[in-house]
């Protein structure tokens, strides 16, 4: 049967307590000595291991919202900007100056997206190219859902 909230919330506080306490340099031993519902070290050990496990989760999570935020910002900015570059290009009076700035501002974008989505780096390594298809197949399509949202 499932924890309930307040047990949940319970381990919660006990295992904050737990790493705050291995981070400040306790042994698995003396952290078990200091909290009652840990009956050994090994006891202590599990716990510091799941509060891990559990911030590194909550931290990806907020890696990829921030990243999807990110994206969000430079697609917005590219739209700008190749509209800038359209209207330097086809508007009334032709601004052969402004439209070079916007092209040079797109790759500059194109730029950031790459390092943040880690496409240079996958290029660099030598992973599979299964593995690197795959993976712009992916952004591709978060890319696509953004722009159906948006009503592109």
């Amino acid at each position: 049967m499932p924890a309930s909230a307040r047990e949940q919330a319970q381990v919660a506080e006990r295992r904050a307590r737990v790493l705050a306490m291995r981070a400040a340099g306790a042994t698995f031993q003396q952290i078990a000595d200091q909290e009652p519902d840990l009956s050994s070290a090994a006891a202590a050990c599990m716990d510091v291991k799941r509060a891990l496990a559990a911030r590194g989760a909550d931290l990806a999570k907020l890696a990829d919202h921030a990243i999807t935020l990110e994206l969000e910002r430079l697609d917005g900015l590219e739209r700008a900007a190749q509209m800038i570059m359209r209207q330097a290009v086809n508007g009334p009076l032709p601004d052969p100056k402004l439209a070079l700035r916007a092209i040079d501002r797109l790759q500059r974008i194109s730029v950031s997206r790459r390092r943040l989505l880690g496409l240079d780096q996958a290029q660099r390594s030598g992973d599979g190219e299964e593995r690197q298809a795959g993976f712009i197949d992916e952004i591709a399509a978060r890319r696509d859902r953004r722009r159906r949202a948006q009503g592109w």
